[in-house]
C-alpha cells in the first residue's frame, strides 16, 4: 500500500548515475547504466590500458635486466683496473714470465670487461627507449580514460534527462493479454505465502543490484 501511494520517480537516477561515474565510470559503468552503446568506447579503451601497462611491466623488467648488467659489467672493469695495476707494480719491481703473463690476462679480461659494458650499454638504452615508448602510451590512454570521465561529468544531466525521456515514452500498441498479466500481478495473487515470496525475490534482487556497486568500496578497503 505504501508503495502504491508513493509517487514514482524518474526511470534513471542523476545522482546514482554521478555515483557510477565515480565508482566504474573508467569502465563505463555510467554509460551502461543509461543503456548508451557508448560504454563500448570505455571499454576497449580500459582493455588496452590493460594490455598496455603488462607490456609496460615487462619492458621495465627488462630495464632492470639491463641496468643489472651494465652495473656488473662496471665492476668487472673495476676490479680489472685494479688487477692491472697491480700486475703493472709487480713487473715494475721484477720482470719476469710469469708477471707478463698474468698482465697480460689481466688487460684480455679488462678489454673483454669493456665489450660487456658497451653491450650492456646498447641494450640498456634500447630498453629504456621501449619502456618510454609504452609508459607515454599507458599514461595516453590513461588520459583519455579521464579526459572521458570529466567529459561525463558536464553531459550526464542531459544524458540522464534524453534517457528518461525514453524510459517514460508510452509503449507501442501490440498484443495484449489480461489473464497473462494478472498471473504476474502479484498484487493479485491470493496466496499470502507466493506473495511473501515475490517480494523476497525482489528484496533480495535489489541488494544484490546495489551490492555489486557497494563492493566496490569495500575491496578497495581490503586490498
Amino acid at each position: 500500500r505504501r508503495s502504491r501511494r508513493r509517487p514514482a520517480g524518474p526511470p534513471v537516477s542523476l545522482a546514482l548515475g554521478y555515483f557510477l561515474l565515480l565508482t566504474g565510470g573508467f569502465i563505463g559503468v555510467h554509460r551502461l547504466y543509461l543503456k548508451s552503446r557508448s560504454a563500448l568506447a570505455f571499454i576497449v579503451v580500459f582493455v588496452a590500458v590493460l594490455t598496455v601497462n603488462v607490456e609496460t611491466r615487462a619492458a621495465r623488467d627488462v630495464l632492470s635486466g639491463a641496468n643489472n648488467a651494465v652495473n656488473l659489467a662496471q665492476l668487472k672493469i673495476k676490479r680489472a683496473e685494479r688487477s692491472v695495476a697491480k700486475q703493472e707494480r709487480r713487473l715494475q719491481r721484477r720482470d719476469s714470465e710469469r708477471t707478463r703473463r698474468k698482465l697480460g690476462d689481466a688487460q684480455g679480461k679488462l678489454a673483454q670487461a669493456g665489450e660487456q659494458l658497451e653491450q650492456a650499454r646498447l641494450e640498456q638504452a634500447a630498453s629504456a627507449a621501449s619502456y618510454g615508448t609504452w609508459n607515454r602510451m599507458a599514461r595516453a590512454l590513461g588520459g583519455i580514460l579521464l579526459l572521458g570521465m570529466l567529459v561525463d561529468v558536464l553531459l550526464l544531466p542531459r544524458l540522464v534527462r534524453a534517457r528518461n525521456a525514453l524510459e517514460r515514452a508510452p509503449p507501442a500498441a501490440g498484443f495484449r493479454c489480461p489473464a497473462v498479466e494478472r498471473e504476474h500481478d502479484d498484487r493479485a495473487e491470493p496466496y499470502a505465502f507466493n506473495r511473501a515470496v515475490s517480494r523476497l525475490n525482489g528484496v533480495v534482487g535489489e541488494l544484490v543490484a546495489y551490492w555489486s556497486v557497494i563492493a566496490v568500496f569495500v575491496y578497495y578497503y581490503e586490498v
